[in-house]
């Protein structure tokens, strides 16, 4: 609708339609893109024609076959009468469509992820994310699993090790028994007023030092197997510490917003890529009688 106190100006214009093709291999992309581009044209045609144009949703281009009652036309460039012209632009609007228009996607190195065409950066991320947890609980699936067959491995050795320890001290326990039983026989003998150098005594004296003797070496035994015991301990500690560890790791919280991502472009197929047209429009503008500031009616900057 036309403000009130301005008159309607019709203002020359180029209007580009086309069709872009995005294939590319890697990130499994096959689409194709309709795309147009305007420009108004108030004064001399630029150089960089596309450069200075507006993409618009092609869905919101609405063509009236005939002008309003009452508006006015602007001068027009004699650039925009020649019909060669437009050859030419067609050819820059190719080009500049293959070097300015890429499709823009996310990418991931770890794990290797593209994003969808339609896909935000916020909603790839939250994706990814979902993506690393599930990953994440495979491996402290299987963590645990490499851990819990080294940890019982050494849970055996520990049962192995304080069977032998118990079993060494009972036997040094017999031992020093029978030791002190030898010990106390021949000083009971002594003192009964037995001979104590007889060959009986001597046989004794001896038997019971070889009984002391054996205690002796089954309480180094028992040190051996209580060291034996501490050892295998000590693994058990560190290897369960090492899983603990490395699980921490696993279950450390995962931030979306600390993702490394990336751009990735793809380019559109030159050799798919389209041209419809190119042609010449008269643009609608609003002019303030009073002011002369103008607005354009028709479709606005989307970007």
């Amino acid at each position: 609708m036309l403000p009130q106190g301005s008159r309607l100006v019709y203002r020359p214009g180029v209007l580009g339609l086309a069709k872009l093709r995005y294939a590319d291999a890697k990130s499994k992309v096959d689409l194709w893109q309709d795309v147009a581009l305007l420009i108004s044209l108030t004064g001399d045609v630029p150089e960089s024609l596309w450069e200075e144009a507006t993409p618009i949703p092609v869905g919101d281009l609405d063509y009236q076959d005939q002008p309003a009652d009452q508006a006015r036309f602007a001068g027009v460039d004699t650039a925009l009468t020649r019909n060669k012209q437009y050859g030419t632009w067609e050819k820059d609007l190719k080009n500049y469509l293959y070097q300015e228009r890429p499709l823009k996607l996310w990418f991931s190195g770890d794990p290797k992820l593209y994003s969808d065409p339609d896909e935000t950066e916020a909603d790839f991320r939250a994706r990814l994310k979902l993506l690393l947890r599930e990953e994440r609980d495979l491996q402290i699936e299987k963590l645990r699993a490499k851990y819990a067959s080294k940890l019982e491995t050494i849970q055996n050795r520990i049962r192995t090790a304080e069977e032998r320890v118990a079993r060494e001290e009972s036997q040094y326990s017999d031992k020093k028994m029978s030791s002190f039983l030898s010990i106390g026989t021949t000083i009971f003998g002594a003192i009964m007023g037995r001979k104590i150098a007889s060959a009986t005594n001597v046989r004794k004296a001896s038997t019971a030092a070889r009984s002391v003797g054996r205690a002796a070496k089954e309480y180094d035994d028992i040190e051996r197997a209580q060291e034996a015991l501490k050892v295998q301990q000590q693994k058990y500690e560190e290897l369960e510490a090492e899983f603990q560890q490395e699980l921490d790791e696993l279950e450390a919280p995962i931030r979306p917003e600390d993702l490394e991502i990336e751009e990735y472009l793809v380019r559109p197929r030159k050799s798919d890529l389209m041209i419809n047209e190119v042609a010449f429009t008269w643009l609608p503008w609003s002019v303030d009688e009073a002011t002369g500031i103008s607005e354009p009616l028709y479709q606005r900057d989307v970007r």
